[in-house]
């Protein structure tokens, strides 16, 4: 039974303990937690009453010695307002009508049991609204396209107009509410279906770039680190909320073009010659091809097509320059640099994390002053931000890269070497490394 049932506290005045167990059932089954009594005579009904609190009395009309009648007086000299529901057998109709004149709230036969659940619910709920000083109640069920969803209820401290202009009133009210709560529940449900079907997208997204980073195992992780850091810069940058979903795929799928790249020149541990980096220099345009034509994934194309782009126009695909280059583009750009050159590549081993972000900076050529000066104070402390974001104790990717490597002075060579020519940190138009 659910924890949150509602307690009820039912007093059985029947003479037969299978009738009682079967009106209990039934409540159960209507996702009431009883609590019961069952008494069959006058004093034992009076000990009852007076020895505890009950919601309800139900009541058999014939018992020997006892009936509904004695039960019924002994119950009003207890507690005028407590709800008592006769529950009998067939009997005849001027007898249920005497009953209910006499004092008593309802009258339910044993062959229609199934209406019991709703008498008793709703006498004890005009009860505890006479409580509260409400003399009036009516409930008007709220029906949408067949199907019962609800109630509405209605306490009065004052007795409820009885001209039918009132109840058609209620009885539209009812209507419009159930057509309200129907198409709320209709959103709710889209948007659950839409929240689902984007962690589903996510989810092959990332997918995706595990299997690049599987493809290249001198990269694996890249993807991840890369990722979350992008989207932190960007946060800081004051990028809208909005855009940051479309950050993070972009980041992720920055090197999916690599996909149309021959293993023979993306895992190529030595120089490229001049036709490799043409054929190397196709990836974004690859990429473009590829996710242009999904339309969820259109407004994160900024990444995968522009992350080679530089600020002075020497970048490609297109030559874009200057503030004509995205701005998630150069602040990815940035972070990129960071995290290959602190990663060993088939071509040169790690730099040390500050010679890292001396290189990144002179990056900033290409990624323009403003991503350069926030991006350089964020990755500097990529240690801190590893540790308290992913929860992590061990030393960060960034640590574990560079701890081989202590003192070792490179000279770090800016990104605008010549066509052709193999810049050290990867950083060639064609890079492998970013």
């Amino acid at each position: 039974m659910s924890a949150e049932a509602k307690v009820l506290r039912v007093l059985l005045v029947e003479d037969r303990e299978d009738d009682a167990l079967l009106v209990v059932r039934l409540l159960q089954r209507e996702g009431y937690a009883v609590r019961w009594r069952r008494v069959d005579g006058r004093d034992a009904l009076r000990e009852a009453l007076e020895g505890e609190p009950w919601d309800v009395v139900l009541c058999d009309f014939r018992m020997p010695g006892f009936d509904a009648y004695g039960a019924l007086e002994v119950v009003r000299a207890h507690d005028p307002d407590m709800p008592f529901v006769v529950v009998s057998g067939t009997v005849e109709e001027d007898v249920i009508v005497e009953m209910l004149r006499a004092g008593a709230n309802d009258y339910v036969m044993k062959s229609n049991l199934t209406r019991l659940a709703a008498a008793v619910t709703r006498e004890v709920r005009e009860a505890e609204g006479r409580a509260k000083g409400f003399v009036g109640y009516c409930a008007a069920p709220l029906v949408a396209r067949g199907e019962a969803i609800g109630v509405l209820e209605v306490l009065s401290r004052c007795p409820l107009p009885e001209n039918s202009d009132w109840w058609e009133f209620l009885e539209a009210l009812a209507g419009q509410a159930a057509v309200a709560v129907h198409n709320g529940r209709l959103v709710e449900e889209l948007r659950r279906a839409n929240l689902s079907l984007q962690l589903a997208y996510d989810a092959t997204l990332a997918g995706w770039s595990r299997a690049l980073d599987l493809r290249d195992r001198e990269t694996e992780g890249h993807t991840q680190r890369v990722t979350e850091l992008t989207v932190r810069l960007a946060q800081a940058m004051g990028v809208p909320e909005a855009e940051l979903v479309h950050i993070r795929r972009g980041a992720l799928l920055h090197d999916i073009g690599k996909l149309g790249i021959p293993d023979a020149i993306l895992l190529k541990p030595g120089p490229l010659s001049e036709e490799e980096w043409e054929v190397m220099r196709r990836h974004p345009d690859y990429a473009f091809r590829w996710l242009a034509g999904i339309e969820f994934l259109r407004p994160a194309l900024d990444i995968p097509y522009c992350h080679h782009e530089r600020w002075d126009g020497g970048g490609y695909p297109r030559g874009l320059k200057g503030e004509e280059i995205p701005l998630a583009a150069r602040i990815f750009a940035v972070v990129d640099v960071f995290d290959a050159l602190t990663s060993d590549r088939p071509y040169r081993k790690a730099w040390s994390r500050d010679e890292a972000l001396r290189g990144a900076g002179r990056r900033g050529v290409g990624a323009g002053p403003s991503a350069t000066s926030t991006s350089m104070r964020y990755v500097s402390s990529a240690r801190k931000w590893w540790k308290s974001s992913c929860g992590r104790s061990e030393p960060s990717p960034w640590d574990r890269a560079t701890a081989r490597l202590p003192g070792r002075k490179n000279q770090v060579l800016a990104r605008c070497a010549p066509s052709g020519r193999r810049a050290d940190l990867g950083s060639n138009p064609g890079s492998r490394s970013t």
